[in-house]
C-alpha cells in the first residue's frame, strides 16, 4: 500500500496543469527537492527509486508525466509496485503503457533542469500558478475539514476505520 495506506491509482488521462514534466509548466513552480527526485527515475533500472512518483494534485495517484515521461517497463518502481501491494496488476500495466499527447520533457533530468532554472526567482507566470496551486489545495483542505466536521457531528467514525 502507498504511505497513506491506500492503494495508488494510475494516472489520470493527461498529466495536470502544474505537472513538473510538462514542457509548458513555468519553472520554479515547485521545490529544489523536487526537482531533484525527478532525474532519480532516468538510471539504469537497479539503482532508481523503488517507489512510484506521486502526483502532486492527487496523491493517491501515479503522476501522469512521470508515467508518460518514464519507459514503464524500465521503472522499477513499477516492477515492485504490485509485488509490495502498492498497486493491483492492472493499474501497474496501465501505468506501464501510459501514453499521452501533452508535450513531456523527455527525461527526469530535462524536467529538472528546465524547472531548477526558475527556483530561486520565479517569473510572473510562475507566481501566478503556484498562488492558484495553493489556493485550490487550501480550498480541498477546508472541504475535507468540513466533511470530518459534519461526519464526527452525524456520529460517524473517523475514515479509514
Amino acid at each position: 500500500m502507498g504511505d497513506d495506506g491506500e492503494m495508488l491509482q494510475p494516472p489520470v488521462a493527461a498529466p495536470c496543469a502544474e505537472c513538473p514534466y510538462r514542457q509548458d509548466v513555468p519553472s520554479g513552480m515547485w521545490s529544489t527537492a523536487d526537482y531533484l527526485k525527478l532525474p532519480l527515475y532516468d538510471g539504469e533500472t537497479a539503482y532508481q527509486p523503488t517507489r512510484p512518483f506521486r502526483c502532486h494534485k492527487e496523491p493517491t495517484r501515479v503522476c501522469a508525466g512521470w508515467a508518460g515521461c518514464h519507459d514503464g517497463q524500465h521503472l522499477l518502481a513499477l516492477r515492485m509496485a504490485v509485488p509490495r501491494g502498492v498497486m493491483t496488476l492492472e493499474d501497474m500495466l496501465a501505468t506501464r503503457n501510459y501514453r499521452t499527447d501533452v508535450p513531456l520533457w523527455p527525461s527526469g533530468a530535462a524536467a529538472a533542469v528546465h524547472g531548477l532554472g526558475g527556483v530561486y526567482e520565479p517569473g510572473e507566470e510562475a507566481r501566478a500558478a503556484i498562488e492558484r496551486y495553493q489556493r485550490r489545495q487550501r480550498s480541498e483542505a477546508s472541504a475535507r475539514s468540513r466533511a470530518r466536521r459534519g461526519a464526527r457531528e452525524r456520529g460517524e467514525p473517523p475514515a479509514g476505520q
